[in-house]
């Protein structure tokens, strides 16, 4: 059963509403958006798409190695592990590219944002996100390009979850550093059934253009179906989600950021 009620995410809601609502993406983070998701249906993390424009998160559920710093400078809202250690060895990318790990960074924090700055060394960057509890939620915003990732944290193996290529970086992408901003929140957080099942295949039970067919109480106004937040409201504003579940300490999750060497 559900910690939450209708009633606290009324309240929520009406906190946030002033943000109105959430524009259409833009064409190009569309294209961009739909030729990352293609790489990443060649991998076998098990991802899929959650929409025409928004990638699941395809994020793995193994302890995270909590002695792995980053190797670059990161802020963030929770603590984490400042134990340094080499990073492990290259793993081969989507395209049978040779990646590093170039960042890496082990946090607890759940239902507040992490943000994760690094510098991408080449067009082929990609990430992971791996988690103690694999039912665990994950948002992913790529905080210049406006893109968003969202899924269960249950991917499987070592490498990236979602990698890029030289048509789907936004333009000036090693000009400067990169900033993700991620939410973690805990596998009974109030989100309802999505267009996707935990396994990556379609719910027939939530078609693509009504996430409420299935809903006995559906209150659209809010983007509640059964008291629950729907998933297109959670993966493109979370802190709605993150206003309801409140910042706590949970159990470690890692993220890691992999690319080609500069130049290459």
């Amino acid at each position: 059963m559900t910690r939450y009620t209708e009633n606290d995410l009324r309240t929520v809601f009406a906190d946030h509403s002033k943000d109105g609502p959430v524009p259409p993406p833009r064409l190009e983070l569309i294209v961009r958006r739909g030729r990352r998701a293609r790489l990443r249906r060649r991998a076998a993390t098990g991802a899929v798409l959650t929409g025409a424009a928004v990638v699941v998160a395809g994020v793995g559920g193994f302890l995270p190695d909590v002695n792995r710093n980053t190797t670059g400078s990161a802020s963030g809202l929770s603590s984490r592990a400042t134990i340094s250690a080499k990073p492990s060895g290259t793993i081969r990318g989507m395209n049978g590219e040779t990646l590093s790990v170039i960042h890496s960074e082990t946090h607890r924090t759940m239902g507040a944002p992490v943000t994760v700055v690094y510098r991408p060394t080449s067009v082929s960057t990609g990430y992971s996100i791996r988690c103690t509890d694999p039912k665990a939620w994950v948002v992913i915003h790529h905080v210049r390009t406006g893109e968003a990732d969202f899924g269960r944290c249950n991917g499987s193996g070592d490498g990236p979850d979602s990698e890029n290529d030289a048509l789907s970086v936004a333009p000036g992408w090693l000009d400067e550093p990169q900033t993700l901003k991620i939410w973690v929140f805990p596998a009974d957080a109030p989100i309802a059934e999505g267009h996707w099942k935990d396994d990556g295949t379609p719910n027939p039970d939530v078609p693509l253009n009504n996430p409420y067919a299935s809903c006995k109480k559906a209150n659209r106004k809010l983007g509640l179906c059964d008291g629950k937040f729907i998933q297109d409201v959670v993966h493109v504003k979370p802190e709605r989600l993150a206003a309801v579940v409140k910042r706590r300490q949970g159990e470690p999750w890692t993220v890691k950021v992999y690319d080609r060497p500069a130049g290459s």
